[in-house]
């Protein structure tokens, strides 16, 4: 049996069939083919870090954000509010700040291995 897009049908039985299945998501994945060389990993994982730090950083400025437009006049609500939006803000800088110093060291030493 043949599915639309030319490859063949998962087998039937169960862990045959969740193997296919995962094979299948590695490959859509990027994961399937030549080996990739252990710098464009290491760029993956650094690169699914850096968009996990954005998401959490932009959860915390709507947390400070609902949290200050809720405050009503509590002055503690409001300190707590901006204390988290101050934290999330300076987190970020720093992560951002240690990820240009480190891709600079990298592509430093890069270009000079050619060299």
């Amino acid at each position: 049996m043949l599915i639309a897009n030319n490859t063949t049908a998962p087998p039937s039985t169960g862990l045959q069939r969740a193997g296919f299945f995962v094979t299948k998501f590695g490959e859509k994945a990027g994961f399937g083919g030549a080996p990739q060389a252990p710098e464009v990993i290491i760029g993956k994982i650094i690169q699914g870090a850096m968009i996990m730090i954005g998401v959490i950083f932009g959860i915390l400025v709507i947390y400070g954000g609902y949290l200050w437009m809720t405050a009503r006049g509590n002055e503690e609500q409001v300190k707590k509010s901006i204390g988290i939006l101050t934290t999330a803000t300076i987190g970020f800088i720093v992560v951002v700040g240690a990820y240009a110093i480190t891709s600079y060291i990298v592509s430093t030493v890069i270009l000079a291995s050619y060299q």
